[in-house]
């Protein structure tokens, strides 16, 4: 199969992921788009201020001096196998694989020049939403990983949902890419148990350690032809918006934390 990745330009969980899934499929993989924040100001700007008002500005400190020991770490001589854990751009180079970087996914540019390669399979880790353009490029499917068990929690945020419900347990999900969002065929899916001493970040390095096993999972699943039996998300599962600031403080009245 042909298989296009777009991953997310976040440093911390996604080149690992990617690393993982070319370990075992780099022959597969035709290129890959780290996909960035939209460059019109005004999305930027919402996804920060988003991002602020949920984690809180200890998070933004962690990421900027991450974001800075990443740049020292570029620049040392250290083996491939462990730089390429370090950025998207690491990863496909160790294993020659093309690489781009875009903020939008939907660009008709990218699209087109998309086309023209005939990919199988788009396999997607990143929080765009497609096009139904987009959609139609794949021969055979696009697959989203989703970090929830579906049809619980569809949407934004959905391991901090989990979280606020006092779940048992946190998942991750591969499907198949509709217009609608985190809907179509459930492909795979892995979970584990949760802990109230675990963090938010936490919990989504944890999630994050499932995402390459199920995405490889789900490729096996197309490569085999048939998902006709595989269950679909319900047209009425329940779309989660995000977290109010009533939600925040009821987070943390649980004593739970974000970092």
């Amino acid at each position: 199969m042909r298989l296009y990745i777009l991953a997310s330009a976040e440093p911390l969980f996604k080149p690992r992921v990617l690393s993982r899934i070319l370990l075992s499929r780099w022959r597969d993989v035709i290129g890959v788009a780290e996909v960035g924040i939209p460059r019109a100001k005004s999305g930027r700007l919402a996804a920060m201020l988003d991002h602020y008002r949920v984690m809180g500005w200890r998070y933004f400190l962690f990421m900027g001096f991450y974001k800075r020991l990443l740049t020292v770490l570029a620049r040392m001589p250290i083996p491939s196998f462990i730089k390429s854990n370090l950025s998207i751009a690491n990863a496909c180079a160790r294993f020659a694989v093309p690489c781009e970087y875009v903020t939008d996914v939907n660009d008709p540019e990218i699209i087109r020049r998309l086309s023209l390669s005939e990919p199988d399979v788009l396999v997607s880790f990143q929080g765009q939403i497609f096009s139904p353009e987009l959609l139609s490029v794949a021969r055979i499917a696009c697959i989203n990983c989703h970090p929830s068990i579906l049809p619980k929690y569809r949407g934004r945020w959905p391991i901090l949902a989990a979280m606020l419900n006092q779940d048992a347990t946190i998942g991750v999900t591969v499907h198949t890419m509709t217009e609608r969002i985190d809907m179509g065929t459930i492909l795979s899916g892995k979970e584990f148990a949760t802990s109230r001493d675990r963090s938010f970040m936490d919990n989504c390095s944890l999630a994050h350690e499932l995402y390459a096993e199920v995405i490889l999972e789900a490729l096996d699943v197309l490569e085999s032809g048939e998902i006709s039996g595989f269950p679909r998300v319900p047209a009425d599962a329940p779309y989660y918006r995000g977290p109010s600031a009533e939600d925040m403080c009821r987070f943390r009245s649980y004593g739970l934390k974000m970092l």
